[in-house]
């Protein structure tokens, strides 16, 4: 393994790539990581899809604008992540991130379940996966591992994520609710001949 392709070299250009720099390798040729990236990544990026030029997302949660919110909030959580740990704060690190990540998981796996009612359950787990990382924020700021200037953005993308989440899911409310009275007024009708 070369330098270029070890994970600490890794990490540095994703913390860059997170601030937006740019980083690029001494001999600007892709890392193994930056290959296996490419070649494993979905192409969600500007709603495109890399297989056949079609526009169609391959998955229905790419289409959620819950779970694009919860991949920037991944995005603009990772350097403060990568600062924490570099100064010791690992296991409140690793503890924020698993629950960071997950937030997405649920509402992507929640997206692929057959009813409204089992999506319902993710998406009340990655809104107390939300809560969750906002109260590990404000801790961090209780200790001053964090300033409230630095903990704000997430704070705020958390909050509006949040809103999202309960949207969706009163959204989904309301319809199970419409298509059960629809139902209801079928059967009467067919009782009635």
């Amino acid at each position: 393994m070369t330098t270029q392709d070890d994970p600490k070299t890794l990490r540095s250009a994703v913390s860059q790539q997170a601030a937006g720099r740019s980083y690029s390798r001494p001999d600007n040729s892709p890392s193994r990581y930056e290959r296996a990236a490419e070649t494993a990544r979905p192409a969600v990026q500007a709603g495109s899809n890399s297989g056949g030029g079609g526009s169609q997302p391959r998955f229905r949660f790419e289409k959620l604008g819950v779970w694009q919110d919860a991949l920037l909030l991944s995005r603009q959580c990772m350097e403060t992540l990568q600062k924490l740990r570099a100064e010791g704060q690992t296991e409140w690190a690793a503890r924020f991130q698993e629950d960071l990540w997950l937030v997405s998981a649920s509402i992507a796996e929640g997206a692929s379940r057959g009813s409204d009612q089992d999506f319902n359950g993710f998406l009340d787990d990655a809104q107390g996966r939300l809560i969750r990382l906002a109260s590990h924020l404000y801790v961090a700021i209780e200790l001053a591992w964090l300033s409230a200037n630095e903990a704000e953005g997430m704070l705020d993308l958390i909050d509006r994520l949040v809103g999202r989440i309960f949207a969706l899911r009163r959204s989904m409310s309301q319809r199970q609710e419409a298509n059960g009275s629809r139902a209801r007024g079928v059967s009467a009708g067919s009782a009635q001949k």
